[in-house]
């Protein structure tokens, strides 16, 4: 329930975005206050994809500063504003450019591609920009993953679930850059191989962790299988590999909500940050979304509040975020941000 003072601070975001032409993007992460202003819910890709396509006279990105630095990169043409500059991603940060120079040195035909998360420093290293083709290229998101294990109750998941988001992209990107032998890295920390593994670390030496979503263990999903026995297990992509391989399907954010989306109701044990559950038991309220032994929350990512949308509606009214403003996450970027890492997928 909101105070009757965060009422009133929604009540006077409705009227500020309705005068300004503003559209309000949230991460599934985010608190469940902010989600329930915004005219959009997703994952950090289907954020990039609304951006694109928006008609809005500015856009309010809700979630961690790569993801306003990624719509600010796809639209110059608008004012792109992080209402708290200092939520930063900590995983997004621990790939730096001696990563991608690693990557070179070991493999000099690689293409490097910069993944929606890399930080600038990294993307002037990279050969494409993978956050801007993503929002643009619905083919990315139309193949499972290699090694997808279908679930032991006989479900039929639908061709369409896109489960991982490393192999797809670099076979697009391989088939884009001409040449079907050579390898490509996205950074950061995953690549895509001709037999479609992600496994970064074994091409670069380092690859960072997601601190949120390695706090579960395999054995958390062996007594989860044992207590939901029909429930669906699905991990998300920056669980540990063993977790992963231990739940019948594997995603981000996105790819997660798609596959519930695309099934009848039914039960489901998802290991991944807390937000994701809590959306999509609102969106469909004939599953059962059952509670991990390990809350995964990011707060990096609940950092962003009523009071911090309206004060960044009220300075766009002022005046205060002209169009260069669309660089201001950017520069966040490089700053400093909340821990315990996390990585919101």
């Amino acid at each position: 329930m909101l105070s009757e003072r965060k009422k009133i601070q929604v009540r006077r975001i409705m009227e500020l975005k309705e005068i300004l032409g503003a559209e309000i993007l949230a991460h599934y992460y985010q608190r469940s206050e902010v989600k329930g202003l915004s005219d959009f819910v997703g994952g950090s890709r289907s954020i990039l994809r609304r951006a694109a396509v928006s008609r809005a006279r500015a856009l309010i990105v809700c979630g961690v500063d790569f993801m306003a630095a990624a719509a600010a990169r796809l639209r110059p043409d608008l004012p792109v504003i992080a209402p708290r500059q200092d939520a930063g991603c900590p995983y997004s940060r621990a790939a730096g450019p001696e990563l991608a120079r690693e990557a070179r040195l070991r493999d000099p035909g690689l293409i490097l591609a910069a993944g929606l998360k890399a930080r600038p420093d990294v993307i002037a290293h990279c050969d494409l920009d993978l956050s801007l083709e993503a929002a643009s290229d619905a083919s990315l998101d139309s193949a499972p993953a290699a090694g997808f294990r279908a679930p032991s109750s006989g479900i039929r998941i639908p061709d369409s679930v896109f489960f991982s988001p490393a192999p797809a992209p670099a076979f697009h990107l391989r088939a884009s850059a001409g040449s079907a032998s050579r390898r490509v890295a996205i950074l950061p920390g995953l690549t895509g191989g001709p037999e479609g593994e992600a496994p970064g670390e074994r091409l670069c030496g380092i690859a960072p962790a997601c601190a949120i979503h390695a706090q579960t263990t395999a054995e958390e999903a062996a007594r989860a299988r044992a207590t939901y026995p029909g429930a669906l297990l699905g991990a998300n992509v920056l669980c540990l590999p063993e977790v992963r391989e231990a739940c019948d399907f594997s995603g981000d954010s996105d790819g997660l909500a798609r596959l519930v989306a695309s099934l009848p109701a039914r039960e489901y044990v998802l290991f991944c940050e807390a937000g994701l559950s809590e959306t999509l038991e609102g969106r469909h309220p004939g599953s059962v979304f059952r509670t991990t032994e390990t809350e995964m929350f990011c707060p990096n990512m609940k950092l962003t509040n009523v009071k911090d949308v309206l004060r960044a509606l009220e300075a766009l009214e002022a005046g205060a975020f002209p169009e260069a403003a669309a660089l201001g996450p950017l520069e966040a970027g490089r700053g400093g941000g909340a821990s315990p890492a996390g990585g919101p997928l």
